[in-house]
């Protein structure tokens, strides 16, 4: 994503915050999970951060992206274009090491 010019990276994580905390409520959100990376070494053109959304599961991840549409989600959508443009998404399958 693109930071605007006029937002801060605290700006970034609390706005990643409030629209997580929104997506908890769309059915098949409840266990969605952020991650906001700021490159500390990295060769990332034209990005300033990436932000990573996780499900538990392709299932929970369908539900929630079939009730996104419908839901009121247009104010928190327009506060987080405000401090950021994320032109591009990619949807991955990841698994945690222990």
């Amino acid at each position: 994503c693109e930071q605007a010019d006029t937002a801060s990276e605290a700006d970034v994580v609390a706005t990643a915050a409030k629209w997580l905390a929104m997506a908890k409520t769309i059915k098949g959100g409840e266990n969605l999970e952020t991650r906001v990376m700021f490159p500390v070494a990295a060769s990332m053109p034209d990005n300033d951060f990436m932000i990573a959304v996780i499900a538990p599961s392709f299932t929970e991840w369908g539900l929630f992206q079939d009730n996104y549409a419908a839901a009121n989600v247009a104010d928190e959508d327009k506060n987080f274009a405000n401090i950021a443009a994320c032109d591009s998404s990619a949807l991955w399958e990841s698994f945690k090491q222990q």
